[in-house]
């Protein structure tokens, strides 16, 4: 009877060795590719509309900013729309700071909040609202020329426009109130 008692004892800790190592190798694991396909949206739940637009226009605010930082034309592209109202605006405005001297630093755009207007699937209509922080416009050596106040609160229309690129800027209106 007591090599009994013992194989019951063995078998109770092979069932508990084998629950353990189908947890480590299998529900952790499994446990992991759940919470990163949920994290990257890939549980089947899309992100809401207002949100993936958000992130676009983050995204195409930011190529902007990094642009007029560097003073680069063809930067533009990464942002605005070719042959686009924002894009002549912008070149407009980056061909006056370059022949000043100039280029921005901490030029960026912070969105407060965002409605879609209009959406399809060439062109889409936001109504925003956003805040621009104080900026500078340096010299190639840092040195700053000028600080720009930057604003609190300014709600503007935007129009993106799909391009063989992926989104872009086609117009930036500031809203009658």
């Amino acid at each position: 009877m007591p090599t009994g008692g013992r194989a019951s004892l063995g078998s109770r800790r092979r069932i508990l060795l084998v629950v353990a190592a189908f947890v480590v190798f299998v529900g952790l694991p499994a446990g992991g590719l759940l919470v990163t396909a949920r994290s990257a949206g890939l549980s089947g739940q899309q992100p809401a509309p207002e949100q993936a637009w958000r992130d676009v226009l983050v995204s195409l605010t930011n190529a902007r900013s990094s642009a007029f930082a560097q003073a680069d034309e063809a930067g533009l592209l990464d942002a605005d729309a070719l042959d686009s109202t924002a894009y002549a605006r912008d070149l407009t405005l980056m061909r006056q700071m370059v022949a000043k001297g100039g280029r921005t630093s901490g030029l960026r755009q912070e969105i407060i909040d965002l409605a879609v207007r209009e959406s399809g699937s060439e062109k889409t209509v936001l109504r925003i609202t956003y805040r621009l922080p104080p900026y500078s416009y340096v010299d190639t050596a840092g040195t700053v020329l000028a600080q720009q106040p930057g604003h609190d609160r300014r709600q503007s229309d935007v129009t993106l426009v799909k391009t063989d690129k992926g989104w872009r800027l086609a117009s930036w209106i500031d809203a009658v109130s």
